[in-house]
């Protein structure tokens, strides 16, 4: 009875949720409605991608009809295979009757729907659209008269995960509302929009309930990031999304927003946009007797801010001839333009990084400094140390001691934070193109030993830039070992190199993965399957990491790790179809593989 139950339910929550996208499909073909309802479609559309995306995550929780043999049985394997602890919950929801909350709430969304489309229509806003609809009448014709004995039950199952699947990601992408609005429509009726509101705040009632039976760090994640790359997709939308006031998504937007702005005012010269100009602080507002030592870091007073400690991380260029003016120009407008991103007002909670209040350039033609406020909490005294130099396991700063070993839970914490900062980052259309443990900093607690794991600052950003087709690279201050956590393909002679792409930031996460999970620099990772004399290609040099990880990782991360790390490192490679080459792929795959992986291990500790 149990059995038939959960089959009953999963079989229920997919032909709700199949029946959801064809209504939708539908509400997305809306157009020529007045400014009056503008804002309720928008919002209607994050409803609607906060459902689908808890549907996304269901199935990665296991919960598919083809799956399911028994409730019990499901638990146990869960528990013993350490699979997601997180989908027992769920399957609990589903082994009871039929009318449980989960299913309820699946209808209620759609019933809600049903009735949006209804209005919309009654409104002029949406014609029925009967070609199309015919053409939907006759393909399912002709797959119920497929004849169903010459395929297998499996193959059926496949096949109907695989339309699902297709289907789902051509509805989430962004509708172009703006493009809908004719400003001059006669204003809606009120019994209409009030209907309109209402059945709105009944979707964002029922998805608070199926968003309540996810753990807790995987559904922020999802709500904070995990929709943002489908309504951000837009970038015509963005401005829009930003005032809407939807928590992180809307912290997002506005960092999109606010570099798009920057984006129109292409350099410095002629004209200093008065943003980016008012960004520049005068060397002298610094207690210059510490702010040029040779340290990449420097904590000094800040004259202008009652004297408070501010964190420069400073950036040297090439001494390069003939272009060091330009080159100087150049990274000092997009410095500036970094400076206004990471500034508290846009930057979003997931990024990891200090709040920058500036930028500042020295008399020296090659240096210059991003100026941050140090974060609550943190000593104004002690400088930060890399990752890199924990894994290398080096005495910490004037002292002849070592900080400890970080736990089990500590790496996926880690792990997970780096992944949606990463993310927060390419999604607000910027290469990092040095995401490594050398630009990965812990701050010390003012009352505390040793570097808090938990608060992990990105920084390293003297090569990055916006990836809009029409920036240009500029080269920086590489040494051997920077160089090593670069993509085989860029560790060429410069002429020889391909125009950068997301997938080189996620390969050199997936070697920062490598790194975190085995607790070593990535120099040693790739050593043990080098040969010991001569060199190694960089290619060799990416096989060699890539086939330690594939035979040891999992006995020190477990097997999702493992799995996550290799799909991270084969970006670029031949084998495309399982790696993670887009910026989507990225979130579903990654940060939340590893947000869900670093909850399951909180839970196991707490035992």
């Amino acid at each position: 009875m149990e059995s038939a139950s959960l089959a009953i339910g999963v079989s229920g929550l997919i032909a709700v949720f199949d029946k959801a996208c064809e209504v939708w499909h539908a509400i997305g073909s809306a157009k020529d409605f007045g400014d009056d309802v503008d804002r309720l479609m928008r919002k209607l559309q994050i409803e609607f991608f906060r459902f689908h995306s808890w549907w996304v995550v269901a199935e990665k929780l296991g919960l598919r009809s083809d799956h399911v043999t028994n409730a019990k049985s499901i638990m146990q394997q869960n528990i013993g295979n350490n699979s997601a602890y997180s989908s027992v919950p769920l399957a609990i929801h589903l082994s009871g009757s039929a009318q449980n909350p989960i299913i309820t709430a699946a209808q209620s969304i759609l019933t809600a729907l049903v009735e949006i489309e209804r209005v919309l229509r009654d409104s002029g806003a949406l014609e029925v659209l009967e070609s199309h609809e015919r053409e939907n009448s006759a393909k399912r014709q002709r797959t119920i008269g497929a004849p169903a004995m010459l395929r297998s039950a499996e193959s059926q199952v496949k096949e109907a995960a695989s339309a699902r699947s297709q289907l789902s990601q051509r509805l989430m992408l962004a509708i172009p509302w703006r493009k809908r609005v004719k400003h001059d429509a006669a204003p809606w009726r009120e019994s209409h929009r009030e209907c309109l509101i209402s059945k709105i705040e009944e979707i964002s009632y029922w998805n608070q309930v199926l968003y309540s039976v996810l753990p807790t760090d995987m559904k922020d994640s999802i709500l904070w990031q995990g929709i943002s790359s489908y309504v951000l997709a837009d970038p015509e939308e963005v401005a829009s999304v930003s005032r809407l006031g939807e928590g992180v998504m809307s912290q997002q937007a506005k960092l999109f927003e606010a570099h798009r702005k920057l984006a129109e005012n292409e350099t410095l010269s002629p004209v200093v946009p008065e943003v980016l100009r008012q960004r520049l602080i005068n060397l002298e507002a610094f207690d210059t007797s510490r702010a040029l030592d040779q340290d990449a870091f420097s904590l000094v007073s800040y004259k202008n801010n009652q004297g408070s400690s501010v964190l420069i991380e400073w950036y040297d260029l090439p001494q390069s001839t003939g272009a060091s003016v330009e080159l100087r120009s150049i990274a000092l407008e997009r410095l500036a333009r970094l400076s206004v991103l990471l500034s508290q007002e846009n930057k979003p909670s997931t990024l990891c990084t200090a709040d920058s209040i500036g930028c500042i350039e020295t008399g020296h033609l090659h240096r210059l400094g991003l100026v941050s406020r140090i974060p609550d909490g943190f000593s104004t005294s002690t400088q930060p140390v890399s990752l890199y130099s924990l894994l290398n396991r080096k005495p910490l700063l004037g002292t002849s001691s070592r900080a400890p070993l970080p736990t089990l839970s500590q790496r996926f914490t880690l792990a997970a934070t780096l992944a949606s900062s990463l993310y927060t980052f390419i999604l607000a259309r910027w290469h990092h193109k040095m995401f490594n443990s050398l630009n990965i900093v812990f701050m010390f607690p003012a009352a505390g030993a040793g570097p808090d794991l938990s608060r992990p600052l990105v920084c390293g950003y003297s090569l990055s830039r916006p990836s809009a087709p029409e920036e240009i690279s500029i080269c920086g201050m590489l040494t051997s070992v920077s160089e090593t956590y670069r993509h085989p393909r860029l560790r060429v002679p410069a002429h020889e190199q391909p125009r950068y792409e997301i997938k080189y930031d996620i390969y050199s996460f997936g070697l920062l993965l490598a790194e975190i999970g085995f607790w070593q620099s990535i120099a040693k990772i790739g050593a043990a399957n080098s040969p010991r004399r001569g060199g190694v290609s960089a290619e060799g040099f990416k096989a060699g990491v890539t086939n330690k990880c594939a035979s040891d990782l999992a006995c020190w991360m477990g097997e999702r790790y493992q799995d996550i790390t290799i799909r991270c490192l084969q970006v670029g490679g031949p084998d495309a179809s399982n790696s993670v080459e887009d910026l989507t792929s990225f979130y579903w795959n990654v940060v939340l593989e590893l947000v869900r992986c670093a909850e399951r291990v909180k839970v196991f500790e707490s035992i």
